[in-house]
């Protein structure tokens, strides 16, 4: 079967800003250990492998809506360590939403939180997807609001309105 490009994608461009930093500054970090591993290879060894451990699993987020499904995607640099959740609308009953990061104020915040993580103001926005059988699969994205709307607006339109979506957005940035 031949799959079909996406009707919508979206990701979060401080998430994949961060996610690229991050590869960038371990990649530095394991060159660093390589040109002085002759010093003392036992522990340089141990921090190699901790930060192949740390290139491995980075990844940041993406939504792929499509006409009869929408995919979670948690994507790394090699398609080895990137993950696809796969839910058809048939599959599923409601869609809830937490929507916390939206506009410029919530962009600057995730900035600061990206380069200052001690200062917590790192806000995730949550969703879960209730599936037909009462399981539910719930996810965090810094994916904005406005992209998340749009993913849950294409939703309910692709589903004939059969999916429930209920939004949540806490003023928590004022």
């Amino acid at each position: 079967m031949i799959e079909s490009k996406p009707k919508l994608k979206v990701e979060s461009d401080i998430d994949k800003l961060a996610f690229y930093f991050r590869y960038f500054f371990f990649i530095g970090l394991f060159a660093y250990f390589i040109s002085i591993f002759y010093q003392n290879s036992i522990l340089f060894s141990i921090f190699l492998i901790i930060i192949l451990f740390f290139l491995f699993y980075s990844r940041y987020n993406q939504i792929k809506v499509y006409s009869e499904k929408i995919e979670i995607v948690k994507k790394g640099l090699l398609n080895l360590n990137t993950s696809i959740e796969t839910f058809y609308f048939d599959q599923i009953s409601a869609i809830d939403a937490t929507l916390r990061i939206g506009g410029t104020k919530g962009a600057f915040i995730q900035l600061i939180g990206v380069f200052r993580p001690s200062v917590n103001l790192i806000s995730w926005n949550e969703y879960s997807i209730v599936l037909n059988d009462g399981k539910k699969k719930s996810f965090s994205t810094q994916i904005e609001n406005e992209d998340l709307l749009k993913v849950l607006e294409l939703i309910k339109r692709f589903s004939g309105n059969r999916i429930k979506v209920t939004v949540a957005q806490p003023n928590l940035l004022d």
